[in-house]
């Protein structure tokens, strides 16, 4: 009877699990282990393979209880938010209209339209950069003209704000369809920008554009016939209205 209950006290000593204390000792070492006996003279240690230790009780500087692996809260993991993916790339439509003017020479009317792609910020600001094509009208009363723009353009914020005032530019190359070259094509808009959406955005304002162009003449002077080249500065002004998204 004697024997069962010791292999009964044993197996319960290996089943229930290893409960730790640690035991500090006045020489700065750490010890871990179950406490057997502890009084005013001694402590009794046992570690986790059964081996049994004393120490004096003038030696203790402090015991804990630690929790075992087993019944010690896991660890919990850092929580990594993931941010929506924002896409940088954006496209740009506007629309404009109003007069065409060579200067000194002549005016008229003028529509047109552009289209824009590129990135809607540099860096952690609201910046667009980026470049398209466009089309632009010249209704003048000598001469009509229809100018296709390459241009690279730029748009900032004057503001950091969500609505806010933005000055654009943009410099290239505008083509003619007409017999003519075609030249040097810039164009400079101050609009205000209208944030909708988190990818949206209305604009609306002022824009003043440079069309160089040159084109050929022909003089006849006693019979004879000159030709030559001659060059002009068309200005388009008028209203601006553009969409991001």
């Amino acid at each position: 009877m004697k024997k069962i209950a010791s292999l009964l006290l044993l197996l319960l000593l290996c089943v229930t699990p290893f409960r730790a204390e640690v035991i500090t000792l006045r020489s700065g070492k750490v010890l871990r282990g179950a406490i057997i006996l502890r009084n005013d003279e001694v402590l009794i240690l046992r570690d986790q393979n059964g081996a049994r230790f004393q120490y004096p009780a003038a030696e203790i500087v402090s015991v804990e209880d630690e929790a075992t692996e087993a019944e010690a809260p896991a660890e919990a993991k850092p929580v990594v938010e993931k941010k929506a993916s924002q896409s940088r790339v954006a496209l740009r439509l506007t629309l404009n209209g109003g007069g065409a003017i060579v200067p000194g020479y002549n005016t008229g009317g003028g529509v047109g339209a552009d289209l824009w792609i590129g990135s809607r910020r540099i860096g952690d600001k609201r910046v667009f950069l980026g470049g398209g094509v466009g089309v632009q009208t010249a209704l003048l009363s000598d001469r009509n003209g229809i100018y296709i723009p390459l241009q690279v353009v730029m748009s900032m914020p004057l503001t950091d704000g969500k609505h806010a005032p933005e000055i654009g530019l943009g410099i290239g190359y505008g083509f003619t369809t007409h017999h003519t070259k075609g030249g040097l094509a810039a164009h400079l808009a101050l609009s205000w920008r209208y944030q909708f959406a988190e990818k949206t955005a209305l604009l609306l304002g002022a824009r003043a554009a440079f069309q160089a162009d040159e084109f050929t003449v022909t003089e006849t002077l006693d019979d004879v016939a000159y030709s030559g080249s001659l060059g002009r500065s068309i200005v388009h002004v008028g209203l601006n209205l553009g969409i991001e998204f």
